[in-house]
């Protein structure tokens, strides 16, 4: 899915605070941005399956891997929203949608654009950027002591807003490990 694909229609499903959510014209003024190459320490980076879409202000996420009807598609972003609003560790105006392409539903959220702390190495202060390490650790560690979960370690799943907000960027939440994973990081990250 990218900007050259046609998308015939789109359903906004809600967003993680049904206040802030992201409206249907900003989708798809968005979906004719640019496709984005994800690439290990580029901007975008992510799964060979996730599509990316995007211009200066959004950021659209295609989840393309997952093929159900636009029924299936519904429930399974309701389900997806509840555990995302139980979780906070999104940015609150994070709206999930399905869009009608051809024969088939895809899903998708759309994001504000938020500067990936493996970029902000490179654009911000020290003291700036181990706050921002400070309140990744503190999200990562809450949401392990209150929801049993791990959320992906990587600098590059963690995004920080105009006002210096830190929200986690991936999809993705894990079943707690032990600090299997962390250790991994944190060992590969001193060494190098």
């Amino acid at each position: 899915m990218n900007s050259e694909i046609a998308v015939e229609a789109v359903e906004v499903l809600g967003a993680i605070d049904t206040t802030r959510g992201i409206d249907p014209d900003t989708i798809a003024q968005t979906i004719t941005g640019q496709a984005r190459t994800l690439s290990h320490g580029q901007e975008f980076t992510g799964r060979p399956v996730t599509q990316i879409t995007a211009d200066d202000f959004h950021v659209i996420k295609w989840r393309s891997e997952y093929q159900f009807n636009a029924k299936d598609s519904r429930r399974w972003i309701e389900r997806i929203l509840e555990k995302e609003r139980r979780y906070g560790v999104h940015h609150p105006a994070k709206t999930w949608f399905t869009a009608q392409q051809a024969e088939r539903t895809v899903i998708a959220n759309i994001t504000p654009k938020l500067l990936p702390l493996h970029m902000a190495q490179q654009s911000l202060a020290p003291t700036a950027l181990l706050t921002h390490m400070a309140n990744l650790a503190d999200m990562y560690f809450r949401a392990a002591a209150t929801f049993s979960i791990k959320l992906d370690e990587g600098l590059s799943n963690f995004g920080v807003d105009a006002q210096g907000h830190l929200y986690y960027l991936d999809d993705d939440i894990y079943k707690w490990d032990q600090f299997t994973s962390l250790a991994s990081m944190l060992g590969s990250g001193f060494a190098s």
